[in-house]
């Protein structure tokens, strides 16, 4: 007989306080993958001085019970970005800089409860795209740059999935630029 894979999960806010009753809540419904955004622009301040205290607590508590991790990673830093941030969340002007900062998540939690990482929240609505214009080729550039050195930085740990890729998006046009752009 073949094995189930199917699993449930839910997105959570995780900067809540209660992350043990929030965890707990989860447990409780059946479910055993968590979902959280992981806003780049809150936790790396300067090039390399990222502050993953409240990651380190979430997933581990997640990982004590058993409940694997998706990070959504999101909103680049301002010294990311020529325009500094302004309007909005964004990804950086240089694609190897939310590499380096995804290959250290994976790097950091691959092994310790982390399931896996998708490669920028909602990348096709300018809510998450702000100061570029939506295009398949950037977001592409963004997945070549980050994939490779997360997959190596994942496999180090011996974890099987370390990219989650959600194309957020029922446009067929959306993805043909997607593939067209390789």
């Amino acid at each position: 007989a073949g094995k189930n894979l199917f699993a449930y999960g839910i997105q959570l806010d995780w900067t809540n306080k209660d992350r043990d009753g929030e965890l707990n809540q989860v447990q409780g419904m059946g479910f055993n993958w968590a979902k959280i955004q992981v806003r780049w622009c809150d936790m790396e301040g300067a090039k390399g001085n990222a502050d993953l205290g409240s990651t380190d607590d979430f997933v581990g508590k997640a990982n004590a019970r058993g409940i694997k991790v998706i990070f959504s990673v999101v909103c680049a830093p301002a010294w990311s970005r020529s325009d500094g941030g302004a309007g909005g969340s964004g990804p950086p002007d240089n694609m190897n800089d939310a590499a380096d900062f995804m290959a250290g998540l994976a790097s950091r939690y691959c092994g310790k409860g982390l399931g896996a990482i998708e490669v920028w929240n909602e990348h096709n609505l300018l809510t998450e795209w702000h100061g570029k214009p939506l295009s398949a080729q950037l977001y592409m550039d963004m997945l070549k740059a980050a994939y490779p050195r997360m997959l190596d930085q994942g496999s180090q740990k011996r974890q099987g999935r370390v990219l989650f890729i959600g194309p957020r998006s029922k446009d067929d046009l959306v993805l043909d630029d997607r593939l067209a752009a390789g």
